[in-house]
């Protein structure tokens, strides 16, 4: 995995988290939350927001959340993933298979799901990296992830650290650079305050939350999503 690609997930659960922070404190609350991942081995904590489960393009429950346990900023040690199945579907159809991802470069909310047997193509190279807890049973089950992927996101961007630059200015404004090209842009003040996020690949503006005194507003791929309006302190 190269550094763009760990900044493109970085952007996407920023994303995911930012959205209806509008007001002065969740302008805030924004920027704590970036400097966290820039800067900490924190665990992060992604709302899925009721994403589907899908495998083999069946829809058989919901994504609730995702937490991503860390041993540096830019080192992943697993995933931990909560599931809601469906009423109909039977918690035991997943116990004689591993569960994994079909596209392991695409840790958001829009993956989609295989379970293989050791018949199954590609199963001899699958090593744990996290578990899958379905609800309302609360069975855990193993998530699996191609060894290489495994390593790479371990091993974090050791080596390429020219290409990638992490930085709080002086004013306590978050930056995330990749090669010279922002990706995430956090302004803000006791006043109000901006986040910008940008799609590494394209450098088009996806997330842009404004919030000031008198309220705030998100936009998504340019278009208004939401508005707020303060009513005072």
């Amino acid at each position: 995995m190269t550094p763009k690609d760990w900044i493109k997930i970085v952007a996407g659960m920023l994303g995911i988290f930012l959205v209806g922070m509008i007001v002065v404190s969740g302008v805030n609350a924004g920027k704590r939350k970036v400097g966290e991942i820039a800067t900490t081995a924190s665990t992060l904590s992604i709302p899925m927001l009721g994403a589907p489960f899908r495998i083999n393009d069946l829809k058989l429950g919901s994504l609730q959340q995702l937490q991503v346990k860390r041993s540096a900023p830019d080192r992943i040690e697993g995933f931990e993933l909560t599931i809601t199945l469906n009423d109909s579907v039977d918690v035991e159809r997943f116990a004689d298979c591993e569960l994994t991802v079909t596209d392991a470069q695409q840790i958001d909310n829009k993956m989609h799901f295989a379970c293989l047997t050791e018949a199954d193509s590609g199963f001899a190279d699958l090593v744990q990296f996290g578990t899958i807890t379905f609800k309302p049973s609360g069975q855990r089950h193993r998530l699996m992830l191609p060894s290489s992927v495994a390593e790479d996101l371990r091993n974090g961007t050791d080596g390429q650290a020219n290409d990638t630059v992490s930085r709080r200015d002086s004013s306590g404004n978050v930056n995330i650079k990749i090669n010279g090209e922002q990706i995430v842009d956090i302004q803000g003040s006791d006043s109000g305050g901006r986040i910008q996020i940008r799609d590494p690949k394209t450098g088009k503006l996806i997330v842009d939350i404004q919030g000031g005194e008198n309220g705030g507003t998100v936009k998504i791929d340019g278009k208004t999503t939401a508005k707020a309006t303060s009513t005072g302190h």
